[in-house]
């Protein structure tokens, strides 16, 4: 069994598109694969025809009885077609980094949970959610592939700084080494900077890029608003002809790639377009008014669901608590954690249910936030 996980924290890069397509490419030269979609909106699930609210039992299930004796795998397992398999995703899994981000093994459990498909599958491939939290963090401990798709675009390059970071911090303190390689996705052959921009990619990166390039077509578009994978869509395509490519080269080659080259290019190519991973994150300010408190914290998504000290607020004379967070472009649920009660923020409108009660709030951060 050969885990995959296909990562990038700017969304619009081709990344559930690949995770389908991809999977759906492996099945056609004879694999086994199993999809596993870990984002919570559900994209990779809804791609494939299946209705996230209708599935009896998802991913945060197998998350969370990940080893458990009494816990059949396969009921959570749905086969979309001969040796194509799928563990769907729900809306439930937003709130995965909040109630298990306590416990000790909580880095380990979608690996825990894959080691019962070590003969059942071939090719594990995990989508992942547009962050770099728990959920992100489950599929690298798992994973010994990373492919990071990457639009010809200079905001892409972002993503990848930031993706630097965790990768290391998984090396530093586990040992568990990651094959890592871009992916140059959405490629336009009509603009001369979208060639550019891949030829940048590919001299910077000259052992962690695929050969293969996903060109733009409308087709894979299509595919996914009708439900089917480009195979089953028009294999008449560019897309088809693209991720049949794709597939082939991820299984036929075998160079271990050394991490240590990756983040140097990483580095030389934040510098070179002048995008550093620090200039990538914004303040963010919270003000939250509550005399009668005497200890508020915020928390969510963006640091594991964790209160601890560095998220607390300070009060001023007039009552009112303050806190300056500095976060990536994106979205973000949160809550306030008042006096060892957890909170909605009454302040923001804009908020989701919590499948353990009360609504969490909604925090939309983009590039250009003050």
């Amino acid at each position: 069994m050969y885990p995959v996980a296909i990562i990038n924290q700017k969304g619009g890069c081709g990344k559930t598109t690949t995770a389908v397509n991809l999977s759906a490419a492996l099945v056609e030269i004879g694999k086994r694969v199993l999809l596993i979609d870990l984002d919570p909106q559900a994209h990779a699930t809804i791609h494939l025809s299946l209705n996230p609210e209708e599935v009896e039992t998802n991913a945060y299930d197998f998350l969370k009885y990940a080893g458990k004796d009494d816990f059949f795998t396969k009921d959570v397992v749905y086969e979309i077609s001969e040796n194509f398999s799928l563990i769907p995703s729900h809306l439930v899994l937003s709130v995965f980094e909040q109630a298990f981000s306590g416990m000790d093994d909580h880095e380990y459990r979608l690996k825990d949970g894959l080691s019962s498909f070590e003969d059942v599958f071939d090719y594990v491939i995990i989508d992942c959610p547009p962050s770099l939290g728990l959920l992100t963090f489950n599929a690298l401990m798992a994973a010994r592939h990373v492919i990071v798709p990457v639009e010809p675009s200079r905001f892409a390059l972002q993503g990848i700084s930031r993706l630097k970071d965790t990768i290391s911090l998984i090396e530093e303190k586990t040992g568990h080494d990651l094959i890592v390689k871009a992916l140059v996705t959405l490629y336009d052959r009509r603009t001369r900077f979208a060639d550019f921009m891949a030829q940048q990619v590919r001299e910077t990166f000259p052992h962690n890029t695929f050969e293969t390039i996903i060109r733009r077509t409308v087709r894979l578009k299509e595919s996914a608003f009708y439900g089917k994978t480009i195979n089953d869509y028009d294999r008449r395509s560019t897309g088809y002809d693209d991720y049949l490519s794709l597939a082939k080269e991820m299984v036929a080659s075998s160079e271990k790639l050394k991490p240590e080259e990756f983040h140097d290019a990483v580095k030389g190519l934040a510098e070179q377009f002048n995008v550093e991973a620090e200039e990538s994150s914004v303040e963010v300010p919270f003000v939250y008014r509550n005399a009668a408190a005497s200890d508020i914290r915020i928390a969510g998504d963006f640091n594991d669901w964790n209160p601890d000290d560095s998220t607390r607020l300070e009060k001023d004379d007039s009552g009112t608590w303050k806190k300056v967070l500095r976060l990536s472009p994106g979205q973000y649920q949160y809550r306030l954690f008042i006096d060892g009660q957890w909170a909605e923020d009454d302040n923001n409108p804009k908020k989701i249910k919590c499948p353990f009660g009360g609504y969490n709030s909604i925090l939309e951060i983009s590039t250009g936030s003050n």
